[in-house]
Order: structure tokens, then C-alpha cells, then sequence
């Protein structure tokens, strides 16, 4: 039998998921986008990975979105 590693798992559940994700770490940098978000915000993965979010979409949308990470 085939050992599956858990990252294969996860990224082919994220890839396949009907849904924009995007994953940043800590530090607020994109780590991955799925192809969903690609096409909904047409954007291309290799253009915005290792970037932070307020650098990778507009500011406006950055903010909103970094002031929901605030909220409990």
C-alpha cells in the first residue's frame, strides 16, 4: 500500500474544494492559493505567493480583511 503524505492530502483537498482558500502564515504572507481564487480574483498563484496580503490585493480589501483577523 502506498504511503500518502499529509501536505499531499491537504493541498489535494484544498485544490479540489469548490471555494477560493488562500493560506497565509503568521507573518501575513500568502503561502497558497487555490485555483478557485486564481480565477475568482484573476490572479496568477506565482504573482502574489510570498507576499503580503496588503501587497497582493487591493489595499481596501487588505484592510477589511486584516481587521476580521483582529476580532475574537
Amino acid at each position: 500500500m502506498e504511503s500518502t503524505n499529509s501536505i499531499d492530502i491537504y493541498k489535494l483537498f484544498l485544490e479540489n474544494i469548490p471555494y477560493p482558500v488562500w493560506i497565509q502564515g503568521i507573518d501575513r504572507k500568502i503561502i497558497f492559493i487555490n485555483d478557485h481564487y486564481e480565477n475568482l480574483y484573476n490572479v496568477n498563484a506565482s504573482d502574489i505567493i510570498r507576499k503580503k496580503t496588503i501587497d497582493a490585493v487591493s489595499k481596501g480589501k487588505a484592510n477589511i480583511y486584516n481587521e476580521q483577523l483582529k476580532k475574537p
